[in-house]
């Protein structure tokens, strides 16, 4: 696409205007040189007139008042050469004939007035664009703050509680089954403490970027709190998200590098399931939070799932 702002408006008069504009150009001239002058009516001078004008509103809308001028002089030129040819070997003046004048300054006011327009709306237009996209931006980051956590850029406990009502409702319908897993990073407030807060935070993108290698791509990564994260997993029953759950556990096993320092973390996962820990979300995540609990009370690095009797909501 050309660079130049001249030849980028040139590159976007569409094809079938070049064909307008050469036969605005190229019609008057033909007939007045081909049309005797006991011929000349009425209709025809309107019909000369308007033609002429076309190339004026194109190059008016496109290069706003230098276009209108440069088609004010190209329909000049077109005009004064077919009567120059008409006329040879006769004594005429060009401004003498009236359909010159008119065709002039028709041309001079509708190519300034015309251009100008077309420059201001553009002008209007690109300010106009230009809000829109800080609105958009803004929205957007309206959107993530409320939704999405802006360390890790995981769904957030509210978007997770929208899209687990969502996959609730539809294994209700469709009679399927899914689960739930609730992890907690075993050792992550030592990293924190003993390397700082900046060290935690990139052991917290890492972990983040890790769970989302051992799910699917439809399943739900969410960080709910400091070191807590959630993981929603539609159409997977308890015996499956076990295997989800150990693939975990051996992911997070392995050290992560933080600067000049290599260090290891561990989680511990509880699992509930939907139907057999319950049919409401509130009640299956707390379920699978008691299931993680005693997951780091029996060791951590491990998981444990749901017991049907833990709670009673």
């Amino acid at each position: 696409m050309p660079k130049n702002k001249f030849f980028h408006h040139l590159y976007h008069i569409p094809k079938k205007l070049w064909v307008v504009i050469f036969l605005s150009y190229f019609i008057p001239f033909f007939v007045e040189v081909n049309t005797p002058n006991d011929l000349i009516t009425e209709i025809y001078t309107e019909t000369i007139w308007f033609i002429s004008l076309l190339p004026t509103l194109i190059f008016a809308y496109f290069f706003g008042k230098k276009g209108g001028s440069v088609s004010v002089l190209l329909s000049i030129t077109v005009l004064f050469l077919s009567q120059l040819i008409d006329n040879i070997g006769d004594d005429f003046s060009f401004w003498t004939v009236p359909l010159t004048w008119q065709i002039a300054f028709t041309n001079v006011v509708l190519g300034f007035g015309i251009g100008l327009l077309a420059e201001k709306l553009r002008q209007k237009q690109t300010a106009l664009e230009l809000a829109l996209a800080e609105l958009n931006e803004k929205r957007k980051e309206l959107y993530d703050l409320a939704f999405y956590d802006p360390l890790t850029h995981l769904p957030n406990r509210r978007l997770f509680n929208k899209y687990a009502d969502e996959i609730l409702h539809y294994s209700k319908e469709a009679n399927t089954v899914f689960s739930i897993m609730f992890l907690d990073l075993d050792g992550f407030k030592e990293v924190n403490d003993t390397l700082g807060h900046e060290a935690g935070d990139l052991l917290l993108k890492t972990v983040s970027q890790r769970l989302k290698k051992c799910v699917r791509a439809n399943d739900i990564v969410a960080r709910i709190a400091g070191d807590e994260f959630i993981i929603l997993l539609p159409g997977i029953s308890h015996e499956q998200a076990v295997k989800i759950a150990e693939r975990v556990i051996e992911t997070l096993q392995a050290p992560i590098v933080i600067g000049n320092n290599s260090v290891s973390v561990t989680t511990s996962i509880g699992i509930s399931s939907y139907p057999l820990d319950g049919n409401e979300i509130k009640m299956l995540v707390k379920k699978a939070d008691i299931a993680m609990y005693q997951a780091k009370r029996s060791g951590k690095n491990n998981y444990r799932i749901a017991d049907e009797n833990a709670i009673s909501l």
